[in-house]
C-alpha cells in the first residue's frame, strides 16, 4: 500500500513537472512568434512632392522657406523651391507653410513591446536606441528591417554589464576581464549594436571591455560618471572614456563627482574634461522629473498615464522593483526629489554652456514613462533648464546621428538622406513644445498625418499580453544562463 502511494506521488509530482515545462517551452514559443497581422502596414513606392514647406537647418539653425521637398525609395530626392512642376509618378502634399525637422532620435529607452516602437513613431521619434537588449529586439530589429510593419528604427544595446553583487535578473554579471572579452565577443557576435556597461565596475574590468570592444568595433555606452572615470581630483582622466559612444544620466554626475552635494564647485572641471572628449552626455532628466512626480503627487500623478499603452507583464516588473517606492516615498523624500530635480537641470544647463555633446534620452520604458510623449517630456525639460530650443534640436538629431555614426544617412533634411521626417505648424528653433503636436511624420518616405498618427497612438493593436512577454524574460535569462 505504502508502494503505491509513493508510487502515485511521484507520478504526480512528475505529470506536474512535465507540465511546468510545457507551459514555459509553451511562453517561450509564444514569445518568439512573429508579428501579430494587426501591427501598421509599411507602404512601399510613393513618390512624393511635399510643397509649400519650411526646411530647419539643424547644422546652422535656420530655416528655409518656400520650399518642395521631393521624396522616392525611402529617401530625399531634391530640395526645390515651392511650386516647383511635380513630374508624373509624384503624389503632390500640400505643405501648408509647415516647418520640416529630421525625425527625432530618443537615445535612452527601453523597448518592451512592439507597439512601444509603433507609438514612438506616431510622436515624431523616428529612431531609438534601446539600452537593455534582450533576444527580441534582434528579431524586432530585423523585423523593422525587412519592412514587416511600421514602427521606429530601433538599434539595440546589449544586456547590461555589471558587478556580480549588484546584477539583477535583466543584467548580465561580469565576474572579471577574461569574462568581460568573452561577453564582448559574444554579443558582437549576437548581432547587438552596442555594450551597455552599468554602475560602478571593476577598473580592469572597465578596461578590457573598452579593449576587447575597440577590437570588435562595437561601440560601448555607459552609466555614469562612475569611480574608474569620475574622480577629477585623483589624477584619473577622462580621456579614458574616449571610444565610449556616450554616458548617461546627469543624475550620476550628482551622485559620483557632486558625492550628493548641493554645491556646484567640482562640476566644471568635470564637464571641462568631458567636453574634450569624442563622448556625448545624455542628460535624462524626464526620468528624474517622473519619480520626482510620483513622489510628490503620488497616485494622482499615475491616474493621468496613459498605463494601458504598457506592456503588462514588464510594467508589473517596473510596478514591484521601481515604482513602488516612489508612490510610498515620505514627505521628506519627496522634498528631497524636488530639491534634485531643480539641481539636475542646472548640471544639464552647465554642460550645455561648456559645449559638452547633448543627446536627447528620456529613459522611456522605466517606470511608468510612456512611449513617445517621454521624448517630448526630455526636450521640454531640457529647455526648461535654459537650453535654446535649437541647440536641444540638434540634441535630438544631428547629435545623434553623428554619435551612432549614421550622419550620412540620418539628422538633417538634406538630398539623399533617408526621409524620416517631422513637419509642424510652428517654429520649433523657437519652441520644442511644438513637437508635441505634429502635422505628419514621415518614416521612410511614408506619409501620416495627424488622423493616421492618432490611429497608431489609439487604435493600433494593444500590448502583447502577459504570457509571450513572459517567455521573451525566459528566453533572455536561458540565453545568458552559461556565459
Amino acid at each position: 500500500m505504502k508502494y503505491l502511494f509513493v508510487k502515485r506521488s511521484l507520478f504526480t509530482l512528475a505529470s506536474l513537472l512535465s507540465a511546468l515545462v510545457l507551459l514555459l517551452c509553451g511562453a517561450i514559443w509564444a514569445g518568439q512568434a512573429g508579428p501579430s497581422r494587426d501591427l501598421p502596414p509599411v507602404i512601399n513606392g510613393t513618390a512624393l512632392a511635399i510643397d509649400n514647406v519650411s526646411i530647419v537647418n539643424v547644422r546652422t539653425l535656420t530655416v528655409k522657406p518656400d520650399q518642395q521637398l521631393r521624396l522616392r525609395d525611402g529617401h530625399i530626392e531634391a530640395i526645390l523651391p515651392a511650386g516647383s512642376t511635380v513630374p508624373a509618378g509624384y503624389q503632390r502634399v500640400e505643405g501648408n507653410h509647415a516647418y520640416v525637422t529630421p525625425g527625432l532620435m530618443d537615445m535612452h529607452t527601453h523597448i518592451y513591446d512592439r507597439k512601444d516602437l509603433v507609438i514612438t513613431l506616431a510622436h515624431g521619434v523616428t529612431t531609438v536606441r534601446n539600452l537593455r537588449g534582450m533576444p527580441m529586439h534582434l528579431r524586432w530589429r530585423q523585423e523593422l528591417e525587412n519592412k514587416q510593419w511600421l514602427g521606429a528604427r530601433m538599434l539595440t544595446s546589449s544586456p547590461v554589464f555589471d558587478r556580480p553583487e549588484l546584477a539583477h535578473a535583466l543584467q548580465q554579471a561580469v565576474r572579471n576581464p577574461e569574462q568581460a572579452r568573452d561577453l564582448v565577443r559574444h554579443f558582437k557576435a549576437e548581432g547587438y549594436d552596442s555594450l551597455k556597461l552599468y554602475n560602478d565596475l571593476e577598473p580592469a574590468v572597465f578596461e578590457a571591455i573598452l579593449d576587447e570592444a575597440a577590437k570588435r568595433a562595437i561601440p560601448v555606452v555607459k552609466h555614469g560618471p562612475y569611480a574608474v572615470v569620475s574622480d577629477t581630483l585623483s589624477g584619473l582622466k577622462l580621456e579614458k572614456l574616449n571610444g565610449v559612444q556616450s554616458v548617461e544620466h546627469v543624475e550620476d554626475i550628482f551622485q559620483t563627482v557632486l558625492n550628493f552635494e548641493f554645491g556646484l564647485e567640482k562640476l566644471d572641471a568635470y564637464l571641462r574634461q568631458l567636453a574634450n572628449t569624442d563622448v556625448y552626455l545624455t542628460p535624462t532628466l524626464a526620468t528624474f522629473d517622473h519619480l520626482t512626480q510620483l513622489s510628490v503627487h503620488k497616485e494622482a500623478f499615475v491616474e493621468q498615464l496613459p498605463l494601458d499603452q504598457f506592456n503588462p507583464f514588464f510594467r508589473t516588473l517596473n510596478e514591484h522593483f521601481a515604482i513602488e517606492r516612489w508612490l510610498t516615498a515620505s514627505q521628506k523624500l519627496a522634498d528631497w526629489n524636488l530639491r534634485e530635480r531643480e539641481l539636475l537641470l542646472r548640471i544639464a544647463k552647465r554642460a550645455a554652456d561648456l559645449q559638452v555633446k547633448l543627446l536627447v534620452g528620456s529613459d522611456q520604458g522605466t517606470m511608468y514613462m510612456p512611449a513617445g510623449s517621454s521624448t517630448h517630456h526630455e526636450m521640454a525639460l531640457m529647455q526648461e533648464a535654459g537650453i535654446a530650443a535649437g541647440q536641444v534640436l540638434q540634441a535630438a538629431t544631428i547629435n545623434a546621428a553623428t554619435a551612432l555614426q549614421l550622419s550620412h544617412e540620418l539628422g538633417t533634411v538634406d538630398v539623399g538622406k533617408r526621409a524620416d521626417l517631422v513637419l509642424l505648424a510652428n517654429n520649433p528653433l523657437l519652441d520644442v513644445e511644438h513637437f508635441r503636436q505634429p502635422v505628419a511624420v514621415v518614416k521612410s518616405g511614408q506619409w501620416l498625418n495627424r488622423a493616421q498618427l492618432a490611429k497608431l497612438i489609439h487604435t493600433s493593436p494593444p500590448p502583447q499580453h502577459w504570457f509571450p512577454s513572459f517567455g521573451r524574460f525566459l528566453e533572455d535569462q536561458l540565453s545568458r544562463a552559461f556565459l
